[in-house]
């Protein structure tokens, strides 16, 4: 998402879509390395997980088996995957760029069995799986009843 950050919203070749919500323009600084999936800092393994905008990617704590998500997973007003309303906090699904590619991104994350679970909005969730399961499920039922 370095474009991004620098405002170009234009959709590389296999990409589809448009980006929703708001993008920072005129971003000063320049990543001096990009991340891609499997790439290791210490013991968080990088996993791509795009979705809520093509570039997303999430941590995963090997050895405590903490996920970062970023945007994949929201927990405030319970837990929702990228791009799916939760009327009690509606922005993260108005600005995801995919829902369909967000929800294999959930189920990948969820294929981890993560211990714990921190996102972008909301609180850090212990012992998140069942809730994770439960989400995807949601959003797969939302997802398939629109197609």
């Amino acid at each position: 998402d370095a474009r991004l950050l620098k405002g170009d919203t234009e959709m590389l070749e296999g990409e589809r879509g448009t980006i929703k919500g708001g993008v920072p323009k005129n971003i000063k600084t320049n990543p001096d390395i990009l991340l891609k999936e499997g790439d290791k800092i210490g013991s968080l393994l990088t996993v791509s997980s795009p979705g809520h905008t093509p570039g997303s990617i999430s941590f995963f704590d090997e050895r405590s088996g903490l996920l970062i998500a970023g945007d994949a997973y929201h927990t405030r007003s319970g837990m929702t995957v990228s791009g799916h309303l939760k009327l009690s906090f509606p922005f993260p699904a108005l600005a995801t760029w995919d829902k369909e590619i967000a929800l294999e991104s959930a189920q990948k994350l969820l294929d981890l069995k993560p211990k714990a679970l921190a996102a972008g909005h909301g609180d850090l969730v212990h012992n998140p799986a069942q809730a994770m399961k439960k989400a995807v499920n949601e959003a797969y039922i939302k997802l398939n009843r629109k197609g």
